[in-house]
């Protein structure tokens, strides 16, 4: 086998590697969505079944926001307002109570972030989870220097 059929030949496997490529590129690129889950961050144009950049905050679910033609979390203060400071209120009380109760307080506050900020479900949990950390948090801080109740 001389260099040059060598040549020839890692030239064709190259050149077949190339098309192969971008045939699978073009169809992954193709695909078809079904829902917005499909498209994340972006949309599913539900006549076309294509992925596509967001024009609007209307088009994009939950409580995501349209920016730069893709639908992310609004920050803190573009949704900051009443429901904000219902849920915040909420919120404490239900902390001061778990607190004094001695229990957490998930239960309470899950739902209660669910339905006063309109937050799916697993972002209610995980704020539900770092507000019962911070309030265990701020109980032992409180606590620490109490005597035992033994030691009067």
């Amino acid at each position: 086998v001389t260099v040059s059929v060598l040549y020839w030949r890692m030239r064709t496997s190259i050149v077949v590697g190339l098309w192969l490529f971008s045939f699978v590129a073009d169809s992954v690129r193709a695909q078809q969505c079904l829902s917005a889950i499909d498209c994340s961050p972006q949309i599913c144009n539900q006549t076309s079944h294509r992925c596509e950049p967001c024009s609007s905050s209307a088009e994009c679910s939950n409580n995501l926001r349209c920016f730069q033609g893709s639908c992310r979390t609004a920050t803190l203060f573009e949704s900051f307002g009443v429901p904000m400071v219902v849920g915040l209120f909420a919120a404490v009380a239900t902390c001061a109570i778990a607190a004094v109760a001695g229990v957490g307080g998930g239960g309470i506050l899950v739902p209660l972030f669910a339905v006063t900020l309109n937050m799916p479900l697993a972002k209610a949990v995980a704020l539900s989870q770092a507000t019962i950390t911070g309030q265990s948090l701020l109980t032992v801080c409180a606590k620490v220097r109490l005597p035992h109740p033994s030691n009067d």
